[in-house]
C-alpha cells in the first residue's frame, strides 16, 4: 500500500510522459534564462568599460540643479575627471560652496528652470563659455 501511494506521489496517475515533458522545458528554460542572464552581464560590462568621450578635456557639461544632490554629485565627480563643467545652481550659496570644493574647471551660472529669461541667460553663458567645443 505505502508503495502505491509513493508510485502515485511520483507518477500523478501513470501519465510520467507529460510530468517528465514538463521537467525538460522547465529546466531548458532555466537554463535559458541563466545564458540570457550570463551573455548581458558581460555585454553590458564589455560596453560599458569601453564607453569614453575622446578629448574629454575639451569638452564642456553644463549641469543644473547643482546647489545639492545628484547635480552637485555629478559636478564634482566629472571636475574631478578632468571635465569642464558649467555648473547650474538656483542660489549663490550652493554656487558658492560648490567652487569652494572644485578647481578652475567647474564654473558656476545662476539658473532658475522655472523661469524663461534665466533658463536663457544660462544658455548664452554656455554657449559662450563651452565655444564650438561643447
Amino acid at each position: 500500500m505505502e508503495v502505491e501511494n509513493i508510485f502515485q506521489l511520483f507518477y500523478l496517475d501513470g501519465n510520467i510522459g507529460l510530468q517528465w515533458e514538463s521537467v525538460m522545458v522547465a529546466s531548458f528554460l532555466l537554463v535559458a534564462f541563466i545564458c540570457l542572464a550570463l551573455t548581458m552581464y558581460l555585454l553590458i560590462r564589455t560596453l560599458g568599460s569601453n564607453l569614453e568621450i575622446s578629448d574629454i578635456h575639451t569638452k564642456t557639461v553644463f549641469i543644473t540643479g547643482c546647489d545639492s544632490g545628484f547635480g552637485n554629485h555629478l559636478a564634482k565627480t566629472l571636475d574631478r575627471r578632468g571635465v569642464n563643467v558649467v555648473a547650474g545652481c538656483l542660489t549663490d550659496v550652493g554656487a558658492a560652496q560648490l567652487q569652494e570644493v572644485t578647481s578652475s574647471r567647474l564654473t558656476t551660472v545662476k539658473i532658475n528652470i522655472a523661469d524663461r529669461e534665466s533658463v536663457l541667460d544660462a544658455l548664452r553663458y554656455v554657449q559662450d563659455k563651452a565655444g564650438e567645443h561643447g
